[in-house]
């Protein structure tokens, strides 16, 4: 089993339980909960999750249980650099890192503070593409859209769109690998009838060549 950096805990938010991924500062004890990264069949992908933390500023890796918050991160780099590091937050940067905010709707939007919070607009944005190609009793993406392509269209990270939409709309229950092989059965069908067309054309050529191969041995034997 891999070694990771972050181990996966639940919180109640709005009656529901929520799995998250706490990072613990090997350094000063700071921790944040951060959101889990997720594959499109619903599994942890613990890659993911490492690389969304590293990106808010953290050091941390795969195969490593390690992890340093982005403030020793920073005072190491000032300390190699012979700097002198400024002060440590300690306690008070693990409350703000443990923040959850919670938006309209029972909506879990900020997963940490070293995300930028959305905006209200942006919040609409989201919530009305989601309402578009989002079926919530299916549990699946419409017309070829996913998280990241909410999150590309609307140039915000994937960990916003992917939080509302588990909040507010559910989980992900038809892996987008089903979908392509759906569309896949579905271009195939279509094709399906003007196959079969093919098919008559040619037996009816191949009937009418046997029955001219049929007549021309009967002539040659007469």
């Amino acid at each position: 089993m891999k070694r990771l950096p972050f181990v996966k805990k639940s919180k109640m938010i709005e009656g529901v339980w929520r799995e998250f991924a706490h990072f613990n500062c090997a350094r000063c004890g700071g921790h944040a909960d951060l959101g889990l990264m997720r594959a499109g069949t619903g599994v942890t992908n613990a890659e993911a999750t490492i690389k969304m933390a590293v990106r808010n500023g953290w050091s941390a890796s795969l195969n490593s249980e390690r992890a340093e918050c982005p403030d020793c991160v920073v005072r190491q780099k000032q300390r190699a650099a012979g700097e002198s590091p400024g002060p440590k937050r300690g306690r008070f940067y693990d409350r703000a890192m443990a923040t959850v905010e919670k938006s309209t709707s029972a909506e879990v939007i900020q997963m940490s503070t070293a995300l930028k919070p959305l905006s209200s607009e942006q919040r609409l944005r989201i919530r009305a593409l989601l309402d578009k190609h989002f079926d919530d009793g299916a549990g699946r993406y419409l017309d070829g859209y996913s998280d990241q392509r909410i999150a590309t269209e609307l140039d915000l990270p994937r960990i916003h769109v992917e939080t509302i939409r588990e909040a507010a709309y559910g989980a992900i229950r038809v892996p987008p690998e089903m979908e392509a092989a759906e569309r896949a059965v579905k271009v195939l069908e279509s094709k399906l009838p003007d196959a079969q067309r093919i098919c008559d054309q040619i037996q009816q050529l191949l009937t009418a060549a046997r029955e001219s191969v049929d007549a021309a041995r009967k002539a040659l034997a007469a």
